[in-house]
């Protein structure tokens, strides 16, 4: 493999890594957006049913005179239309004197009122940061400006504490093991 060849595959790799930290850099501070909670509380109200108490005496009527086998009778007829508060009522009445009967028909209407009610309540909670949150690094040492070849590679591991202390462990492959302290201003 040329020269020029190895330096090109060191800096793809020192590239990558470099890319990876600083995407994980900002992936870490990203803000987490809060979460929105909603609640929504339905109610229905409706209207209890109105009685209506139509009272009506001496009514007028119209009055035939009906003659069966010589037999005079007397019919009365009354029609009204009688509209109250939210009630109407189309009201015919007859009367038959020979058989002694009332014959009624009503028609009764009545507008009721049913009221729905949406009402929307957002509550808004937020989660704060957790005390204690993992981090990982990764490093690549070099001996020299004029030698690229990496004299060693380095994984770490740790947490860090109230989003400002850190406290790690890393291990290289010059076999060298370590704790790492540190504070972010």
């Amino acid at each position: 493999m040329s020269k020029t060849a190895q330096y090109l595959f060191y800096i793809l790799i020192t590239l990558l890594a470099a890319g990876a930290l600083v995407g994980v850099y900002y992936l870490a501070r990203r803000p987490i957006p809060p979460p929105v909670i909603t609640e929504t509380v339905n109610s229905t109200t409706s209207t209890l049913p109105v009685v209506t108490k139509i009272i009506r005496e001496n009514l007028p009527a119209r009055i035939d005179t009906v003659f069966i086998d010589n037999t005079m009778y007397e019919m009365a007829y009354h029609t009204e239309r009688i509209e109250r508060e939210r009630a109407i009522v189309d009201l015919d009445i007859e009367y038959d004197e020979r058989f002694n009967l009332f014959d009624i028909r009503a028609d009764v209407t009545s507008f009721n009122d049913s009221i729905y009610v949406e009402k929307t309540i957002t509550k808004t909670e937020y989660l704060p940061r957790p005390p204690i949150a993992f981090t990982a690094d990764m490093g690549v040492g070099f001996s020299g400006l004029a030698d690229v070849d990496p004299e060693y590679v380095s994984l770490g591991a740790g947490i860090k504490i109230v989003d400002k202390y850190r406290i790690g462990v890393f291990a290289d492959t010059r076999l060298t093991y370590g704790l790492r302290l540190g504070v972010d201003f």
